[in-house]
């Protein structure tokens, strides 16, 4: 399937629900948002990133995770010729890119958890849905890092800004370096050390309940917003090498190569 390299990406990034702890109405609301915002972001003619790795046969019905629920919001709004959204799957060994459907490409970098912060390599800009479990605070954390427009929208009220050192916080240990010889595992100490020294700041607002609020927080993240650069060729990513060079040179062209000050 086609992925058009002049098109921005905007990453939704959310909890799998996996805290029994949280409140029923809160998992609902989040789920309300995220495909509010996945259908704002279609609406401005970009294409939504989520970390959903659907099976082929997935999707005949709303799941129940705010990463899978964009890309179900999605599945059937393209013409099956140029893709609507891109899946990051989570899986401990690299693969080749498939369609999925109508509209949707997944993309495997391997890596398992580390993937995130591939996630935030391949998104010109993010939207974190809550950002209070441990892997989306990290993929909040990384796309912060790696300069791309960022936006955390929680339920309730908007809350005071979070720092880089909170999220880090939140992360825990969900999230670390295998050593040093890929990229991934570079960025990610970088990203961390980077946290405890930086007074960067991330703005939370409300979550969008209807289309014209999700269609503003879109506007807001795309306004001023440019494509990063290396733009991927999802084609020539299949193996771990591959997604190595690409995501040292996401690092490179973010400055946040450490070789590069």
């Amino acid at each position: 399937m086609f992925i058009d390299p002049t098109v921005p990406v905007v990453a939704i990034f959310g909890s799998n629900f996996g805290d029994p702890t949280t409140p029923p109405e809160v998992k609902d609301a989040e789920l309300l948002a995220a495909e509010l915002l996945a259908a704002a972001i279609h609406r401005a003619g970009a294409l939504v990133l989520s970390g959903a790795g659907p099976r082929p046969d997935q999707y005949d019905e709303r799941p129940g995770t705010v990463k899978d629920v964009s890309a179900y919001t999605l599945q059937n709004s393209g013409d099956g010729e140029s893709a609507a959204w891109i899946g990051v799957a989570n899986a401990g060994e690299a693969r080749a890119p498939r369609d999925h459907g109508t509209s949707g490409v997944v993309v495997t970098p391997g890596w398992r958890d580390r993937r995130n912060f591939v996630e935030a390599c391949l998104c010109d800009a993010a939207i974190a849905v809550g950002g209070t479990s441990p892997g989306t605070a990290s993929e909040a954390l990384f796309s912060r890092f790696l300069r791309r427009r960022l936006t955390v929208v929680v339920d309730g009220p908007p809350g005071e800004d979070l720092t880089a050192g909170e999220l880090r916080a939140r992360i825990g240990n969900r999230v670390d370096a295998k050593g040093d010889g890929l990229a991934v595992d570079v960025g990610i100490k970088a990203a961390y050390r980077w946290a405890g020294i930086t007074h960067k700041r991330v703005r939370q607002w409300s979550l969008p309940t209807d289309d014209a609020t999700a269609d503003r927080v879109v506007a807001r993240l795309l306004k001023r917003s440019s494509l990063h650069q290396p733009r991927p060729d999802f084609e020539m990513l299949i193996d771990e090498p591959t997604w190595d060079r690409y995501v040292r040179q996401a690092l490179i062209s973010a400055d946040r190569w450490p070789a590069a000050g």
